[in-house]
């Protein structure tokens, strides 16, 4: 399985970038292939929201790049709603940031 973090400091619906060649390593991976998504982050902590395999959803995207752009002209990125149709995520999770002793 690959996972793929992303973060933000803002809320959970906060959309989300994928380079063009993490849609391909999506699309083409063997194994399952999903997004740890990390939103509301700070000091405090974060809360995760984790993504069911994205592969199907990266193929879709890579085919409409493949054969929806002009001749001559590349798109090397994407800018995802985080409740795209096609995307499924977990329950949320909440993280809590403690103290951690520095080593000696």
């Amino acid at each position: 399985m690959l996972i793929d973090v992303k973060t933000t400091k803002q809320g959970a619906d906060q959309g989300f970038h994928m380079s063009l060649a993490e849609v391909i390593c999506a699309a083409e991976t063997a194994g399952e292939y999903r997004i740890y998504r990390l939103h509301g982050l700070s000091d405090d902590g974060a809360t995760l929201r984790i993504s069911e395999d994205i592969r199907e959803f990266a193929r879709k995207l890579l085919d409409a790049h493949n054969n929806g752009m002009p001749e001559g002209v590349i798109a090397d990125g994407f800018s995802i709603a985080a409740d795209a149709a096609g995307l499924v995520w977990s329950d949320p999770i909440t993280l809590r940031a403690t103290d951690i002793d520095e080593p000696d």
